[in-house]
Order: structure tokens, then sequence, then C-alpha cells
């Protein structure tokens, strides 16, 4: 009797626990190997890294668009110095020395700082002098304690340091630690004295550079590193006051208080039980890897447990979501790990003295805390699997101690059972027995249920997944439904086992990197090309699959892939790939052999942009594009490096020659392209191009680019449309025109031309009759107006010349006192250039009281525009203004452009003066202009004059003005008594 009540135990049992077994098997594996846990982690670390850089992107945001706003600040600054000094004289280092005046500076600055102060809602501003009395420096430090609120009056404000009497006149409560002057102890690098000493030593060290760039942002300190002087730590946005004649004077600038600060950081919102914090922090390391921040402020309440007392925190590159780290953890943290995502601030411009100073905002939390809902996720997932199975457990049980009767019946049905469907027992007329099977039944049903939630749950959130299991070593095969048609299988269809195997064999595979078992499938469905991940895991003598969908990932990662290294309009390379390939290529030059890099540059571009629209520029780039694509051979490669720049490298050639002659396939292809236009004309394409040949002319690609730009500038401003070879001569001679590009820009934008003047000398009496205006680039690399005009020539950029020469010319004329003498101002204008009517207007604007007395001079050039020509001519008489033909004498055609041009003054070229004592030639062609000039009433002037003998002839001669060196040099300031008036009225008492 006890044998036959074992064996109806384990005949019931067993069949269902195997049921059980696989579908919990099969529920687990869907949830977990299908990477819903997973994707909940790296939901936890992206929701994170949002609220971090969102909180980094506002702080930011404050820092520079609002609380670092000061440069009407730094005007009005500035205004007052020049005001004070122009009311009292002398130099700013003369004002610096006089602590009265500092102290009457200070006073006429307390408006700006307070008008900042409320403006860009900070709690301080400061303006601190350099000119220290002892160890004591004149300066002014308010502080507002809730810049939220704007009170009439200053009932807000308190004064940290100023001199009694501009609080009095103020009439600001006084901080408890209030000084009359700031004193600096503890040296330069002491943390409460940065704010003022490094931008200081920042401007002293960097002349010219502009006084935003060496701007500081200092960590935060307390001032005077006195606790109760300051009430709590501030940072500082300190800029050093720099002259008009360069001296450094001093420093201005903001601060923003911790407790202010504090409320920019929230740390409450990255963990809503408060068990995450923000850090404000700053660093100087350059390994990403690892780097120590120092900490500069830390808010939420479980953050110093987290990351302990020390100052600074040291993150390490953690494996996992990108942005992330991992930190030593504090005493408070426990055994968990600490993780930190790091978003760094650019306060910096680049090439500026501080862009080394790094800050950051850190987001920190416990990984535990951070990956909380997941591990939750995972355990109750886990119990529920437990509980299903102990509560199926017991009921089987149960259930099989009351079967007594017709076991063979139902152990049979329960054999014949599919155990992927919910068993069905037919009754056995046992009343028993029958609610035995009603029991199974409805447990079976129960666990069925279980896992079509999960599927369900699954299909709603859109997770694509399928799941086998396959027994070794017998014929048992179970998947989920969802499986054949991920593998391509049309509903209807026979699967099984083996047709699984062939399917997966017949698809294109790979394994992926770094995971065992883990292959990647390529589907050709109808509706496109699907990816499909497999995963396995052995268990025992059975194998669990699972299959999930991958396409829209795969997708993803192509689509980002391709946009990462391809232009979008042409589907060449970028300027990025392009580089990265190359240089990879010619680190195995083997391979490369002989090689051609070409630069080339679209013609008539914007003349299809601005005759048809840009929808036809596009066009013409990407036609452009096709004929590079259909002339490059295999071993090449081409980019699209801006809007109408491409390249490409042509390589594995065994001589130039060979590579030459590939080149000239490019140029052909280039001139059978052709755009069709909207108004039937048919454009050809075409390009200017330079060749640069590897490793002839350079073995890296930074030279190898910059060379084939090289050639390809030349002919691009010679010879349009044509292939030219790097000339390294050529370079040599020329390349400062493509090198000073930017220098030329800059000149522009800050009108940097400096301008010297020369005596005009009046023949008869010695007296000055007028000046020239020498022009004088004040550049490093511009030297002399030969050179800044070819440059100008090469870029189009002749009409700003022309506009800055005229304005900066009479600007200096006024400062240098010129103008003020009565005297004429000779101004050389740029041939072909003439200024434009707003710009016509504003010079009667700013110098309509000295426009007659001004004199325009003229070249041959003129010629080749008469209608510029004949607008200089209107515009001098409208003014009463004068022209001068300048360097008669050089190539010229006589008399006919005198009459052209019609001018007040001929200036005799140097040529011709010089050793006109000697020459006959020279004396006859001076003899027949000065009768002509005599007759029409035109002055002559003679130029270069260098010796007594020159002038003497000159004089002799008839010549109404002299200038030359031997009378006087060109200087900022001429003298105001000339040596030579006492000779010429010598000469004039022999004639």
């Amino acid at each position: 009797m006890k044998r036959a009540k074992a064996s109806l135990f384990k005949k019931i049992v067993f069949p269902i626990l195997l049921v059980m077994l696989f579908q919990a098997v099969l529920l687990y594996g869907t949830t977990i190997l299908g990477g819903a846990v997973t994707q909940l982690e790296a939901n936890a670390y992206d929701i994170f890294s949002e609220k971090v850089q969102g909180r980094k992107n506002d702080l930011q945001s404050e820092m520079l668009q609002r609380w670092s706003k000061i440069q009407e600040m730094l005007t009005g600054l500035q205004e007052d110095t020049e005001s004070l000094l122009a009311e009292r004289g002398g130099t700013l280092e003369e004002l610096m020395a006089d602590p009265d005046l500092s102290r009457r500076l200070l006073a006429e600055y307390t408006d700006e700082l307070i008008y900042t102060l409320r403006k860009n809602s900070v709690t301080g501003v400061f303006v601190v002098l350099n000119a220290p009395v002892g160890e004591k420096y004149p300066g002014i430090y308010l502080r507002d304690t809730d810049p939220e609120s704007n009170p009439s009056g200053y009932s807000d404000l308190q004064a940290l340091c100023a001199p009694p009497a501009i609080t009095q006149k103020l009439n600001v409560a006084l901080d408890a630690s209030w000084t009359s002057a700031f004193v600096f102890e503890g040296g330069e690098e002491e943390a409460c004295n940065r704010f003022f000493f490094r931008p200081l030593r920042a401007a002293q060290q960097y002349p010219g550079m502009d006084a935003e760039d060496l701007a500081y942002w200092s960590p935060p300190f307390y001032l005077g590193n006195n606790r109760d002087y300051a009430g709590n730590q501030v940072i500082a946005y300190s800029v050093p006051l720099i002259g008009a004649d360069g001296t450094v004077y001093g420093v201005a600038g903001v601060d923003i208080s911790s407790d202010y600060l504090m409320k920019k950081l929230p740390g409450k919102e990255l963990n809503s039980e408060n068990k995450a914090g923000y850090l404000l922090g700053m660093t100087t390391d350059e390994n990403t890897a690892e780097m120590t921040y120092r900490e500069l402020l830390a808010n939420g309440a479980a953050l110093r447990g987290m990351i302990g007392d020390g100052e600074e925190v040291t993150v390490t590159a953690a494996a996992g979501a990108s942005g992330f780290y991992r930190i030593a953890a504090g005493s408070g943290a426990g055994d968990s790990e600490v993780v930190a995502c790091v978003r760094e601030m650019r306060l910096y411009s680049s090439n500026t003295p501080f862009e080394g100073e790094r800050w950051a905002v850190l987001g920190v939390v416990q990984k535990n805390d951070l990956l909380a809902f997941s591990s939750s996720f995972r355990l109750l997932l886990f119990a529920a699997l437990v509980l299903s199975s102990v509560v199926g457990v017991i009921g089987i049980v149960f259930v099989a101690r009351r079967a007594t009767k017709r076991i063979s019946v139902l152990a049979a049905n329960l054999r014949s059972a599919d155990p992927r469907q919910p068993i069905r027992l037919a009754g056995v007329g046992v009343a028993e027995i029958d609610q035995l099977s009603e029991a199974i039944v409805s447990l079976s049903s129960q666990v069925a249920d279980n896992a079509q939630k999960m599927s369900r749950i699954l299909d709603m959130a859109g997770i694509e997944i399928g799941v086998f299991e396959q027994d070794e070593e017998g014929p048992g095969f179970y998947y989920t439904d969802k499986l054949p048609g991920m593998l391509g299988i049309r509903p209807g269809e026979k699967f099984d086992r083996d047709i699984l195997h062939r399917r997966l064999s017949a698809l294109p595979c790979q394994a992926e990197q770094g995971e065992q078992n883990r292959y990647l499938f390529t589907l050709n469905a109808e509706d496109g090309v699907h990816w499909v991940r497999l995963q396995t895991v052995a268990r025992g003598a059975s194998t669990l699959g699972v299959l999930s969908d991958v396409t829209k990932e795969i997708s993803e990662k192509q689509k980002l892939e391709h946009e990462r290294d391809y232009d979008l309009l042409t589907g060449l390379f970028n300027r990025r790939a392009f580089q990265s390939r190359i240089e990879q290529m010619l680190t195995r030059p083997g391979e490369v052999g002989t090689a051609v890099l070409v630069m080339m540059d679209l013609d008539n571009l914007k003349y299809v942009n601005d005759t048809y629209g840009h929808d036809f520029g596009d066009g013409y780039i990407r036609a452009a594009a096709r004929a590079l694509r259909r002339s490059t051979p295999d071993k090449s490669l081409a980019a699209r490096l801006s809007g109408d720049e491409f390249v490409a490298f042509l390589y594995g050639y065994e001589s130039v020659d060979a590579a030459r002659e590939a080149c000239r396939g490019i140029e052909k292809e280039l001139r059978r392209s052709i755009l069709a236009l909207p108004d039937g004309s048919r454009l050809p394409v075409r390009a200017s191009a330079g060749l640069a040949f590897y490793p002839k002319d350079a073995a890296e690609y930074t030279p190898l680019l910059q060379y084939a730009d090289f050639a390809m500038y030349q002919v691009k401003h010679t010879d349009k449309g044509q292939f030219t070879e790097f000339n390294i001569a050529a370079y040599n001679r020329d390349a400062y025109l493509l090198q000073c590009r930017e220098e030329l820009n800059l000149l522009i934008e800050k009108e940097r031309l400096d301008y010297q003047f020369q005596p005009i000398v009046d023949a008869v009496n010695g007296g000055v009759f007028g000046y020239e205006a020498l022009m004088r680039p004040a550049t490093e690399n511009i030297h002399s107006p030969a050179q800044l005009l070819e440059l100008a020539r090469s870029q189009s950029k002749l009409s700003q010349i022309e506009r800055l020469t005229m304005f900066r010319a009479l600007e200096c004329a006024v400062a240098q006192g010129v103008v003020a003498t009565g005297s004429r101002i000779f101004i050389n204008s740029i041939p072909n250039q003439v200024l434009s009517d707003p710009d016509l207007a504003r010079m009667e604007e700013r110098f309509g009281c000295y426009l007659d007395r001004l004199v325009i001079e003229l070249t041959e050039e003129e010629r080749m525009d008469p209608e510029k020509t004949a607008k200089k001519q209107a515009f001098a008489r409208k003014w009463g203004a004068s022209l001068a033909l300048d360097d008669f004498g050089v190539g010229y055609s006589g008399e006919g452009i005198l009459v052209d041009l019609a001018p007040q003054f001929v200036k005799i070229d140097i040529s011709l003066v010089q050793g006109i004592e000697r020459d006959e030639d020279r004396q006859a062609l001076l003899s027949n202009l000065v009768l002509y000039c005599k007759k029409r009433r035109i002055r002559l002037i003679g130029e270069g004059v260098e010796t007594f003998a020159e002038m003497e002839y000159l004089i002799r001669a008839g010549v109404d003005y002299l200038q030359g060196y031997y009378l006087c040099r060109p200087a900022h300031t001429p003298p105001e008594g000339l040596p030579c008036k006492k000779e010429i009225l010598e000469i004039r008492s022999r004639m």
C-alpha cells in the first residue's frame, strides 16, 4: 500500500513541477535576459545625467549670461577714469600715486558699482586700485544680502571696504569687519587674495590682450581669510582695469555668495529621499580617466557622508554610462559604491590665461540608491516566482495526496498534456479524481495566465522577445509564440527544432565583441532589413535561448556613425573623418606609396546662390561631389571640408607623375559636369585646386593640407579654374598672405592702424603748409602699408581699408593736434575704392570742421574705375577739399591724367627728385612740368628730398612745396620748428 501511495505522488507531482519550472524559467528569462532590467538601469543613469546636465546648463548660463555681464560697468569705470585724467592732466601712474586722487576716483565709481549690483542680481560688487599705500590698497566692496529684492535707497547694502567719505555719502550700513582699504595678507596665492592678484598679474603678463580674456573666476573664499568678515564664502568674477596706454591700474568685478549659489544647486531634485547631492568643483587635471576636483561648494544632506571631509574629491572613470565616475566613498556611505555624474562648464575662452582651470558640476549618489528601482524590480520578480512556485507546490502536494483512484488514467492525461499550453484533464467519473483534475487544470491556467500577463506587459512596452528551450539529450523543445515570427516564419507554417537550426544557420551572423554566446543575425524582410540578437545559456542538459529584435538599436547606431563621419549634403566624408583616416594611413607609409592631396574650391558658387537661390547652390555642390566620386580611383578618399571646399587623397602610386595623371582625370571629369539651371541654361562645374605630394612635399597630414591649401589659394587669386601644384619658393615668399588672414580681420575689427605725420614745407617762406598722414599697421606680422594692401587685395577687403584709412588718419590728426595748426592734411586714398554714402555722412558728422583742409591723394590707377573717381571728385568739391596726384613721374601717361583728374596738387615722385641737380634729363622733365602746372594753377610738391642740393634745385626750378627726410622725418607728433626754414630763406634771398 505504501509503495502504491509513493508511486501516485511521483506521477502526479513531477510533470506539474516540470511545467511550473519551465514557465518560471521562461518568465524569468524573458524579463532578465531580454534586457528589461538593463534598460531600467540605463534609464536611471540617463535621468540622473539629464538632471545634472540641466543644472550645469542653468548655472553656466547664470555665470556667463547674467552675473559676469559687466562690460557696461567696465566701460563706465574707464570713462570715469579718463574723465578724471582729462580734468587733472597727467598719466594713470601719476593718478595712482596720489591717494587723494585715488579716493576721488573711487567716489566717481560708486554709481556704476551699485547699478551693476542691482542689474546683475549679484551679492557683491567691488573695485580695487593697484595703488598701494604701504600694505593697503584703496578700493570699494559692497554687498547685497538679498539680490532678489531691490528696495529704494541703499538700506539693503553693506560696505565691507570703502573710504569713510564714501560710506557717509552713500549712507550704507557698515559690516562688522569694515575696513577703509584692502589688506592682502598671506601673499598673492592665498585663496582670499586671488580674486585681485590673478587677473592683475595676467594683464601685466599679457599686454595687449582684451580685458575680458583676462577675467578670472575665483574659488570660494572668505574676504581677508576672516569668516566673520563676509558672513559666508563667495566666488568672485574679476576683470583687470587697463588704461588706454596699457597701464593696469586695478581690478573690478562681482561676487556671488555660497548661500545664494546653494539655491542654484538643489540636491533634493536628484533623489526624492534626499540621498544625493550636488558638488561644484574645479580641476586642472588633463587626464580624463582620473581627475581630482577641488571642492568649491557642496549641497545635499547626504553628500558629506558620501565624499568624506577632505577638500578634494578624486574621480575615476567608471565602466558603463558615459560621464559617470567612481568616487572613493566616505565613512557615511557604508559598503555602497559612490558614483558621480560630471558635467564640465566652459567659463573661459580658448587661449586665455585661466583656461586650464576647469569648473564642473558633479551629481553624487550611491550606486545602490541610483539603481534602487531596478534592484527592487529584480527582487520583486524573483520573490513573485518563488512565491508562485511555493503556492503551486503546496497545491500540487495537497491534490496529489488526495488522489486515490484511477491513477493510471490521470497519469496518461498528464503525460499527453502540452506544457506550453494550459493543462486540460478530462473527467474520469470519479469525484475525487475529477476534483484533482480540476485543481490541476486551475493551477495550470493560473500559471499560464501569469506568463501571458508578463508577455502582455512586454508587448505593451514594445519589447520584441522570443524564448526557446531545448533538451540537448532528448527531443524536448519549447518556444514562445513570438519566436517564429521574429525569424521570418509566417503564421501557420510549420516550426520545430530542426527548422529553428536551419533558419539560424542560413542567416548572416556575427558574434558580438566582448560577449560570450551572444550573436547578431541579419534578416531581409519585406519592410527592410531587421537585426535580431540571440543569447544562449546552458542549463545542464538543456539550452535556453532568448531572441530579441534590436533593429531600432542597430539602425540608430548606424545612423549616428554615418552622421558623425559623412557630410549630409554630398555623402562624402566630413573634415573629422577624413583627417582621422588619413592620419591612420600615414602610419603605414608602405601602403600609401606616393600620394597626392588635392584641395579644391568651387568657382561660381556665390553667383549660383545669389542668382538662382541656395537650392541650386546645393545642387552645384552635389554635382561637384558626384564628379569627384566618379573620377577618384579605388585607392582614394574624398571629403567636403566646408561650404565650397573639397579635398581628395589619392594614394598607392609608384611615382609623382602617376599621381599627377590621376589628378588630371579629376580635372577632366569636373569640366564635363553640368548643372541645369531654371532659366534653361547649363552651367559647367568649375573648381580651382592645389596639389601637394606625399612624401615629396610633406610626410604629415597637417603640413600637406596647408601646402595644398596654399597652392589652391594662389590659383584662386590668379588663374581660376586650374589645378596647380605646390611651390615651396612661392610659399616662402607669399605664405603670409594666407597665414595673416585672421590678423587682417583683427586689424580691421580692432582698427589697429596708426599714423605718423610728415610736414610739407612751403618753398617760399619755409613754413609748414600741411602734413601727409603715413599709415603704420599696428600688428605683429603685417609690417608695412604695402604688405597690408597686398593682403587686403587678396582678401577683397580694400574697401574696408579705405574706410579705416580715412577715419583713422583724421582721428590721429585730431588727437595729435595736427589739424589745430590750420595745416592741410594729405591722406592717401586707395585706388578704385570709395566711401559709401553712410560713411560719407559719418565723416561729415565727425570731422565736418576739418574737411576743407583735407587733400585726397590719388594715383593713375584711379583711371580703372572712372565712376568711383568721379565720386571722389564730387565729395571733395562738396567739402571744399582738394585732390592731389601722387607719385607723378612713375609710368604715367603724361599730361592726359592731369587733364582727367584735374588735381589741385601734383606730387613729384622721389625717382624724379633724387639726384636731379646732376641729371639733365630729370631737369628737362621737371622744367616742362613746372611750366604746364603754372599755367593751370596746379601747385607742385617735390617728394623724397634727402639732400640740400636737391632742395635748392627744386626751389630754384619753381616747385611750390617740399617734402622729405632732409626737411623732417615722419613722427606721431611733428616738431614745432623746422631747421630747414633758415636754409630756404637764404636760398630765396640769393635768387
